[in-house]
């Protein structure tokens, strides 16, 4: 499946966070108001197959990424780890850097906690 980026420029403010069922939803009635009800149809039985025609992620301001979510670490429950793991739980986008690899060149690593 082929990846994109879309940057998304707001006319007015936002209430919420860009989730990806929101703009799956916006997306639907755009659909829906421009090629009709009959397109739609057609567009979401699509995703009655394997895999799915489209995959949308959260929205995210541009120069950061979401926190990748991976098992604990800890090993010993003292304090200070425990500190540092609530700590670390708080951090919700991570600050883009020149240092990013593709995530393709982790598949083949396994986490093993050491």
């Amino acid at each position: 499946m082929k990846s994109y980026r879309l940057d998304v420029t707001p006319r007015s403010a936002w209430g919420s966070p860009l989730q990806a069922d929101t703009l799956f939803g916006h997306l639907c009635w755009a659909l829906r108001y421009t090629q009709g009800e009959p397109r739609l149809q057609d567009f979401l039985h699509a995703f009655d197959d394997t895999p799915p025609p489209l995959v949308l992620s959260n929205g995210f301001p541009e120069g950061f990424l979401p926190r990748p979510v991976f098992p604990s670490l800890r090993r010993t429950p003292d304090e200070r780890t425990e500190t540092d793991h609530k700590k670390l739980k708080r951090i919700v986008l991570l600050k883009k850097t020149g240092s990013w690899k593709p995530a393709s060149r982790f598949r083949k690593q396994r986490f093993t906690g050491r």
